[in-house]
């Protein structure tokens, strides 16, 4: 090879350059990724703005706070809010328990998802059914124009049935199990289920409960009951985050899931802004919940 075509093959001083740049950029990336796991509030509120950067709910949102729940958002994903664990740390007071039920570090994510005593008196549900009715409650206005079409969810006056309460019509199949929502097209013959969970805020476990609830026996169950039965047949999941996140893949997993039954009746646009006042509604719950997390009984 001659000496010419030796310095052609040779890297420029600019390439050379970008390629050190590129290299000290990931290097101090990686080096306050590291530091930021090490700063407990900065490091909390990195997973909420992770969610905010991929679905920027709260950017669509934020115009309607007032500021009241402004704070209450940003110190919730922050765990700066007045729980009894930050209290004891501020030196307001010396006991760290939830008042609830004696959990001895009652952060905010435990007051908001993690307490078996407001799970026990339904605050969590009174959550979960609000974000439900509005979702069930637009599937019920979109396919008003369809009589073949029936909108079934778990929630008082849209049950297929009462008495045992249900959500499958029994006509079409007698189980047990009660998905949140199910769209039944007679006329195609077809059975849409949805199932809704609003996990932490963060992707890990919105992503965690999107698995759960898609391997959860009791669904795989009912689906291979259809297959039985030479139903079509689909299955699909909606996370919601306490403070209001849901992932692209929720949006998607809703178009899907009502394309089944009538293709092309709802645009992507129009779910994401279901989507986003079902988010509203969440962030509007988990405040009230938060509330009242000193109180033995629950009143909404």
């Amino acid at each position: 090879m001659r000496a010419s075509e030796q310095l052609s093959s040779l890297p420029t001083a600019r390439s050379l350059y970008m390629k050190a740049k590129k290299l000290l950029s990931n290097n101090i990336k990686s080096n306050c990724n590291t530091h930021l796991q090490t700063l407990t509030v900065q490091c909390k509120f990195a997973d909420s703005a992770k969610l905010e950067d991929s679905c920027k709910t709260w950017n669509r949102l934020i115009a309607g706070f007032n500021p009241g729940q402004l704070s209450f958002l940003l110190r919730a994903a922050s765990d700066t809010l007045p729980t009894a664990v930050n209290l004891r740390q501020w030196c307001i007071q010396s006991d760290i328990h939830c008042t609830l039920c004696a959990y001895s570090r009652p952060t905010t994510a435990h007051i908001l998802g993690g307490c078996p005593v407001t799970l026990t008196q339904q605050r969590y549900t009174y959550r979960h059914d609000k974000v439900l009715y509005l979702l069930a409650s637009w599937l019920v206005d979109i396919f008003v124009g369809f009589s073949s079409i029936q909108v079934y969810a778990d929630i008082h006056g849209l049950r297929a049935s009462e008495g045992p309460q249900g959500t499958v019509p029994s006509s079409l199949l007698f189980t047990p199990y009660r998905p949140d929502i199910v769209v039944y097209n007679s006329e195609a013959s077809t059975v849409a289920l949805l199932e809704l969970t609003c996990p932490l805020d963060s992707e890990h476990h919105i992503q965690e409960a999107r698995s759960r609830k898609q391997n959860k026996t009791e669904y795989l169950q009912l689906l291979s009951e259809f297959d039985r039965l030479q139903i079509p047949n689909y299955y699909e999941t909606v996370e919601i985050s306490v403070l209001g996140h849901y992932l692209p893949s929720g949006t998607h997993a809703l178009k899907s899931f009502i394309d089944l039954t009538q293709p092309s009746i709802a645009t992507k646009s129009n779910i994401r802004q279901t989507l986003d006042r079902a988010a509203n509604t969440c962030i509007t719950c988990s405040q009230q919940i938060f509330f009242s997390r000193n109180c033995s009984e629950w009143s909404p």
